[in-house]
């Protein structure tokens, strides 16, 4: 089979948070793959040696404001006031002239709406992932939704990580054939469950930026009813964010202090040695007030991969990963007093975590397997797209 000239266009190359990029990237790299990035955030811990990679020059990577977005508006109305302008998307335009892809895959519904507007004559099949925030957000607001509307047709592939994404496409004019729901994966670790000792504290472990979405909050709440009934309880949090001032001064007033851990950003290897090290994975997700919501988190499937019973929130793709009563449980958004009860349940009872950890092994999805169905997604729709397209304009635009 001929390996695929792809162009991955992404924001940032890459953060601690975005490991599931860099395992789709590794997949990707043995195709002819070439990186535009907007900005260098390329962690130590992610190899990518060897792949040509083009970041967007710093004099255009300033979005726009006042009059200049204004104005940009008024030339260029389609674009519904993108935050940076004519001459980046020029100079986008001539880098995809120079590499001359077969396929652009980007990451986020903002980066494929701004990549269609770049190229929108040149009839290079474009794919857009969406992921949580990248669907949600997007289309939160008015403009937004009617720009992602106006433009599904254009795209040779939507690819969905979260049922609702899907089905929300689909409502929208999307075709069954154009849309993908293929989730990350994580990779797994068959003999994570039987290197768990019959510990009598349970480690509650999270993972997950301190933010309003990921609700640290209502989990420090439920962790304290957990604590006050089974008091050798402990949970560790790997992450940081806007809300770690707060979530620590919670943690002072309910006097969690001895029982909670809070580690900040990790790498990837420690991400995994805790999650070894644990005997049930917690996230309290909720639908921000602008309306950003999870797709399918990684971490929770990351957990699963390793064994671990997941206790959770019933929102957007978690449904999906998790069944009440068979590898973890689920409350509603926002209901903390539930979720205690449920780690209570669990940090009570090694054999139930043992069960449903072997259920969230058994229901974990592989990461190279996603990816590679991601491929052959693209092979399929880039056969279509070539019967139907018309002669290319790329050689006279190059």
């Amino acid at each position: 089979m001929s390996r695929l000239k792809i162009l991955a266009v992404i924001p940032h190359l890459i953060r601690p948070s975005e490991v599931w990029m860099y395992r789709q990237l590794q997949v990707f790299r043995h195709q002819d793959l070439h990186i535009i990035a907007g900005h260098r955030h390329q962690h130590e811990q992610f190899d990518l040696t060897g792949i040509p990679i083009t970041t967007v020059p710093e004099s255009m990577n300033n979005p726009l404001r006042g009059l200049r977005r204004h104005w940009d508006r008024i030339r260029f109305p389609g674009m519904q006031g993108t935050r940076y302008g004519q001459h980046q998307r020029q100079w986008f335009r001539e880098q995809v002239c120079r590499i001359r892809p077969d396929a652009i895959h980007c990451q986020y519904g903002t980066v494929g709406l701004s990549t269609l507007d770049a190229i929108n004559d040149l009839d290079i099949p474009v794919f857009v992932q969406f992921n949580g925030d990248g669907l949600s957000c997007l289309v939160h607001r008015r403009r937004g939704r009617e720009r992602m509307v106006r433009s599904i047709g254009n795209f040779a592939g939507l690819i969905t990580v979260a049922r609702y994404q899907q089905q929300w496409l689909l409502r929208r004019g999307a075709s069954p054939e154009q849309v993908a729901l293929i989730p990350y994966g994580a990779p797994l670790e068959p003999d994570a469950t039987s290197i768990r000792t019959q510990r009598p504290n349970c480690q509650f472990l999270a993972v997950g930026r301190l933010c309003e979405m990921k609700s640290p909050l209502n989990l420090i709440r439920a962790f304290a009813l957990c604590q006050s009934l089974n008091p050798a309880s402990r949970l560790t949090i790997i992450g940081d964010g806007p809300m770690r001032g707060e979530t620590e001064n919670l943690i002072q007033r309910l006097g969690l202090k001895d029982h909670v851990t809070l580690l900040g950003v990790q790498p990837a290897e420690v991400v995994r040695r805790q999650m070894l090290q644990a005997d049930v994975f917690v996230q309290h997700s909720v639908t921000a007030a602008n309306g950003m919501m999870e797709g399918w988190p990684v971490a929770i499937g990351e957990a699963m991969s390793r064994g671990l019973p997941v206790v959770a929130t019933r929102h957007a793709g978690i449904c999906e990963q998790v069944i009440h009563d068979v590898n973890g449980y689920l409350c509603d958004e926002f209901d903390w007093s539930d979720m205690g009860r449920y780690m209570a349940d669990l940090a009570g009872n090694a054999m139930k975590r043992q069960t449903f950890g072997r259920q969230a092994l058994r229901l974990s999805l592989d990461a190279r397997v996603q990816t590679h169905t991601q491929l052959d997604f693209i092979r399929k729709r880039l056969g279509v797209t070539r019967q139907s397209q018309r002669p290319s304009t790329l050689q006279q635009a190059a």
